[in-house]
C-alpha cells in the first residue's frame, strides 16, 4: 500500500519546501515521535488518528483553517506515516497536500 501511495503522488525534499517548513502549514505527526525526537519549527502538531475529521472542510469538527485549497506539507519521523496521511488528505479533496522525503530525520540531518 505504501509503495502504491508513493508512486501515485508527488512528494518533496526539504530543500524544495522553501518557506513552508518555516511558516506555511506544515503538519508534524505523530506527537509521540515529536516528544522523543524534537520539534519542527512552525509546524502544527496533530495526531494521525484525528487528521481526516479535523482537516475535512465538510466536517462539523474541522479546524478553522480546513479548506480544499489549503497547501499542506505532512511530516513524520521517516516519511512513511506522512505519505499515507497526505494521500488521505488528497482523497478528501485537499489536493495541494504532500509529504517530505525522509521526514523529520532528513530535516535533522540538514542542521
Amino acid at each position: 500500500m505504501l509503495c502504491l501511495v508513493k508512486c501515485q503522488k508527488p512528494y518533496i525534499s526539504y530543500s524544495e519546501t522553501g518557506n513552508a517548513v518555516c511558516g506555511q502549514l506544515c503538519l508534524r505527526l505523530p506527537a509521540a515521535e515529536r516528544d522523543a525526537c524534537g520539534e519542527l519549527p512552525g509546524a502544527l502538531v496533530i495526531e494521525r488518528n484525528v487528521l481526516e475529521w479535523r482537516f475535512d472542510p465538510a466536517s462539523d469538527d474541522r479546524l478553522a483553517i480546513a479548506d480544499y485549497d489549503l497547501e499542506v506539507i505532512v511530516v513524520c519521523q521517516e516519511g512513511y506515516t506522512s505519505s499515507l496521511a497526505a494521500a488521505s488528505l488528497q482523497d478528501l479533496g485537499i489536493h495541494r497536500t504532500t509529504d517530505v522525503i525522509g521526514g523529520y530525520t532528513a530535516w535533522r540531518e540538514l542542521l
